[in-house]
This record gives structure tokens, C-alpha cells and sequence, in this order.
């Protein structure tokens, strides 16, 4: 875990839950509403359900990202091939779709990722993945003949499947897939002929393994697949095909969410809300 992720990982996680709304900030208690002192349960409930929170923050990101596209955004793309940007997200998701996901990612929390990937550069067409803020938990950079190069991103992904000892119960599994520019493991004669001239770009895919070990929770890293992904032609990457996209620039450090002065008084208008209801009440 990078150390600027830990600095900044509380600003996103308080963003992010006034953007979701009243029923996540009151879900979260005394996060955001401490207990006054010598308040029962049942006291702090009726105090928390009186007081009101207003959904400024997230009809601000709405209609922000909404004013970026009040004009259709300007595609600069051959136009023989502008029906692949329909589908060129990793769910299909449309270009327009994935740029508004993008832009209210960086209007409220302000910082996300695209990943340009696919599943063999040498059989299928490429997608763009949208990693969020806490998913980038770890980079690495260098100087560059242009600036920063990022020889490092580690991206934390989560998939969803069935239990097998029980069909009917899901269970999330975590992975990290780790960004790299470097020299793969290998000894495919294009690859090491590619690496004479310098680092190339693969990944590494871990899984995240949870068990009981001696009656303790223990957590290891098994390593999935490495993947070298090559472009068509057999051309080996020199550059990491992700960007990371701040509220100000393109670029590994995080910044301070662009929201997050709106959300500090958004959630003291609720604590002082609950402290009037809490007076009317009495």
C-alpha cells in the first residue's frame, strides 16, 4: 500500500459516502453524528432519524458532469471504425458512457484510472477498464525523457462466484493485478530479443487467499498468471497503457477530492440539524 494512499484514503471514503446519499451517512452513525454524552441506543436512533441530510454533494457532481456534456464530446477517431467506440469498454460499455463515468469520478472524488487492456492483444480488439480511486492502492514512477513513467501500478480488482461447498452463497474474491515495466519471466526468443533494447510491460495477476491456520486468520498471495501482452504484429509494450486522471492533471500523485470543502460543510449542515431537531424535540 503506498503511503499517499493511506493520507488520502479517509478524504475519498468521506466524499464518496456524501455523494451516496442520507441512508449511508446515517448508516455509518457516529462517523459523522457523534452520541452525545450519555445517549442510549434507542436515544442516538431517534436522534440521528430527526436530523436532516441534504444530497448537495451528489446533485452537485450531477449537474457539473451534466454541463461537460451538454455539448456531444468532440471524438477524434478514423471514422471507418467509430462504431468499435460503441462497444469499448470492458462491458461494453459505450466511449460517451465511459467518459461520463470518468468525469464524475473526477469531479467528486478525483481520481481514477483507464486501463487499456484486452485479453490477447493478438486475437481480440482492446477495451478500456475504469479503475476508482481505492482501487489504485500502490505505484511506482521514474523520470522519463517526458516526465513521470510509471514502472509500477498495482490495481486491486474483486470477483464475484459461488460458493462450492455451497451453490447458493456468494463469495467475493480479491485480486491485485500488478502494472509492471520490466523484464517478465521467459524465454521466448522474441521476448528476450525485445528486452535488449530495454523494459517491456506485462502484468501479474495475485489472488488474495484467506484461511485458518492453527486457529488464526492468515492471508497469503498466490500468483495467478503473468501475461505479456503483445500489440498486433507481435510489437512488445515499452509504456504501461494506464492513466491515472487527477482533478488537475494526468499523473500518478493523488490530489485533494475537488468536492471535498462542499462535503465538509454538506456534513456539518447535518450535525447542525441534528443538534436543532435534537432542541425542538426536548
Amino acid at each position: 500500500m503506498h503511503p499517499e494512499y493511506d493520507l488520502y484514503s479517509s478524504k475519498w471514503a468521506k466524499v464518496r459516502d456524501s455523494i451516496a446519499g442520507e441512508e449511508r451517512v446515517k448508516e455509518l452513525g457516529s462517523t459523522y453524528l457523534p452520541v452525545l454524552i450519555g445517549q442510549s441506543d434507542a436515544e442516538y436512533n431517534g436522534y440521528k432519524m430527526r436530523a436532516m441530510f441534504y444530497g448537495a454533494s451528489a446533485r452537485t457532481v450531477q449537474g457539473l458532469t451534466g454541463a461537460i456534456f451538454r455539448k456531444p464530446p468532440e471524438v477524434l477517431f478514423p471514422k471507418s471504425k467509430l462504431e468499435f467506440l460503441e462497444h469499448i469498454g470492458r462491458s461494453q460499455e459505450s466511449l460517451e458512457d465511459i467518459s461520463k463515468s470518468l468525469v464524475e469520478e473526477v469531479v467528486g472524488i478525483g481520481r481514477a484510472a483507464v486501463l487499456v487492456d484486452a485479453p490477447n492483444f493478438e486475437d481480440t480488439e482492446p477495451f478500456l477498464a475504469l479503475y476508482w480511486a481505492e482501487n489504485i492502492i500502490n505505484w511506482l514512477s521514474r523520470p522519463g525523457p517526458d516526465g513521470e513513467m510509471p514502472v509500477e501500478i498495482v490495481l486491486c480488482e474483486q470477483s464475484q462466484g459461488r460458493k462450492a461447498e455451497d451453490p447458493f452463497t456468494t463469495e467475493v474474491t480479491t485480486y491485485y493485478r500488478v502494472l509492471r515495466l520490466g523484464a517478465p519471466p521467459g524465454d521466448e526468443p522474441a521476448l528476450q530479443i525485445a528486452l535488449e533494447s530495454g523494459p517491456v510491460y506485462y502484468q501479474e495477476r495475485w489472488r488474495e487467499k484467506k484461511e485458518v491456520v492453527d486457529g488464526k486468520d492468515e492471508t497469503s498471495f498466490v500468483l495467478e498468471e503473468v501475461i505479456v501482452p503483445q500489440m498486433r504484429g507481435g510489437k512488445f509494450l515499452r509504456e504501461i497503457p494506464c492513466f491515472v486522471v487527477n482533478a488537475s492533471k494526468i499523473g500518478l500523485k493523488p490530489e485533494n477530492p475537488p468536492l471535498l470543502p462542499l462535503v465538509n460543510v454538506n456534513l456539518s449542515h447535518y450535525r447542525s440539524s441534528a443538534y436543532l431537531e435534537h432542541g425542538r424535540h426536548f
